[in-house]
């Protein structure tokens, strides 16, 4: 793992009671491998749907959208931290979105303030809530102007999570940006590509189909986002919104010309008129330094070594 640590103060979340949302997913599971190396005793109890591996957590079966289960849940548990990771991202569907990213987050956070708890609640946010920006690079300070049903579910799911933490919750929201590293999911076009050409590597298929490749992006390795979440957890200590990201724009045509580099075998690319996004924003990158300031954190995973770790795991998978 990364050099990211909390020095003398690494361990202290362990034999704290921590909930995972989500834990199934990517950033769920990643998120948990790093929780575990740095606080090992830690009690984790990992919410969702179903379980296919829960050696190293506490599985809790539960649709986040039946408050008395969330209620019941949290007053079994009374948990120190609430990790809220359960959501979607690739839908367009307005109810699904609603209930998958706000009523969830609305459930959680009501319930604990019925019980009287106050846990620290991690909440995870999107840089598709931003939108259009006025300027680059955007800080957390900027007002959301989402292009999307996603980015508009999570800006809604943040501006909850703002109102409870304006109550009185301890409540916190990290915007990610694009993720790339080991497992990223291929319906982006970092986990596209690399699925490609891996297939290309194995005589497969070929060539690579691609859409628009002048929209720059900020990318973010998931271990970097991993750790920030935890440093988020120790050390912040205003709470509120923080951008999670690397402050640097790169293009999606770079992540093709790393994987050209990249790989063994030489490929071409054809643009794809099906994979062009309609309201695409041609540049999102964001200002880190909130974080680093509160916290001490700072990414340390390179793109080029993300892009190796993500086109490695599509060559094994």
């Amino acid at each position: 793992m990364n050099s990211n640590t909390t020095g003398k103060n690494s361990y202290q979340m362990n034999n704290k009671k921590i909930i995972i949302t989500g834990i199934n997913g990517f950033i769920g599971r990643n998120f948990l491998q790093v929780l575990l190396e740095k606080s090992p005793d830690a009690h984790v109890y990992g919410i969702d749907r179903v379980f296919n591996n829960s050696e190293k957590f506490t599985p809790v079966e539960c649709d986040l959208n039946k408050k008395e289960k969330v209620k019941s849940i949290l007053s079994e548990i009374s948990p120190d931290y609430i990790f809220h990771f359960a959501g979607t991202a690739y839908n367009n569907d307005w109810d699904a979105l609603f209930s998958a990213n706000v009523k969830s987050t609305v459930n959680l956070l009501e319930s604990a303030r019925e019980l009287a708890f106050n846990p620290r609640f991690i909440i995870i946010g999107s840089a598709a809530e931003y939108g259009i920006a006025e300027k680059m690079p955007v800080d957390e300070t900027a007002a959301p102007n989402p292009t999307s049903p996603y980015g508009a579910s999570m800006s809604c799911r943040t501006n909850i999570a703002m109102a409870f933490r304006n109550m009185g919750s301890d409540v916190m929201v990290g915007r990610v940006f694009n993720t790339t590293g080991a497992g990223v999911t291929d319906r982006t076009p970092v986990g596209s590509f690399a699925r490609q050409v891996a297939a290309i590597e194995k005589g497969l298929n070929e060539p690579v189909h691609a859409g628009n490749l002048s929209p720059q992006r900020d990318f973010i390795d998931i271990e970097d986002v991993s750790n920030a979440f935890y440093f988020l957890a120790l050390k912040s200590k205003k709470g509120g919104i923080y951008n999670i990201c690397s402050g640097k724009p790169h293009s999606i045509a770079t992540i093709l010309d790393t994987y050209k580099e990249l790989s063994c075998r030489k490929f071409s690319i054809i643009t794809d008129p099906a994979l062009i996004r309609q309201n695409d924003t041609a540049a999102m990158y964001g200002d880190n330094r909130k974080i680093r300031a509160e916290t001490g954190w700072k990414p340390e995973i390179g793109l080029h070594e993300s892009l190796k770790r993500t086109l490695d795991f599509y060559r094994k998978v």
